[in-house]
Formats: structure tokens, sequence, C-alpha cells
């Protein structure tokens, strides 16, 4: 179909009631998302900016472990490696 099309009913609160609805496994994700964040900011108070920066980037290797788990994306090798 058409990307440009969506399938969410109504418009306005009533479309995003909908696609609240729908998305049960990226809210899950954007959860643990939002939570490594505010640890990150915590843990920042506690070491340097070196270790913090390196913490950081482990954002991205956790989010495709979580992506397989949670959604069953398979990843390539070269994705995995980048």
């Amino acid at each position: 179909g058409d990307p440009s099309v969506s399938d969410a009913q109504g418009a306005g609160p009533q479309r995003l009631t909908w696609l609240i609805l729908h998305s049960c496994k990226m809210i899950i994700l954007a959860a643990v998302y939002a939570i490594m964040n505010v640890f990150s900011f915590v843990a920042l108070l506690y070491i340097g900016s070196g270790e913090f920066i390196v913490i950081a980037q482990l954002k991205i290797l956790t989010t495709a472990v979580a992506s397989t788990l949670f959604l069953g994306k398979r990843l390539s090798a070269t994705k995995w490696r980048a």
C-alpha cells in the first residue's frame, strides 16, 4: 500500500488513542529507552565524561538487541558491525 496512508482510524485525539493502542511493542522499547536516558544523567554525576560517552554509545547496541528480542527483527552481520 501507499506509505503515506495510515490505518489509524479517526482524527485528532481518536487517532492518537488508536495509535497508542496499536503500538504496544514500541511502547515497551520507548519506556526502556527513556529509563536508560534518566540513568545516563544520573551516571554522569558519578563518572567522568570519557566513561559516560562509552556507556552512552551502548544505547545503540542495547536498542539493536531489544529490537531483535521484542520485535523479532533480524539484523544482518553488517548491521551488527555498524
